[in-house]
């Protein structure tokens, strides 16, 4: 907070088993944002 950081973000495949632990940990899923890419052919 010196720096006046608000939070850390997570980015993690859909299929992660790891994302129970997240939330576990107190980590908050966005469920209003999907995030895409789009790559160059």
């Amino acid at each position: 907070k010196i720096n006046g950081y608000k939070g850390l973000a997570l980015e993690t495949a859909i299929d992660n088993p790891a994302q129970k632990l997240y939330e576990k940990l107190d980590w908050e899923k966005d469920s209003h944002c999907f995030h895409y890419f789009w790559q160059v052919k």
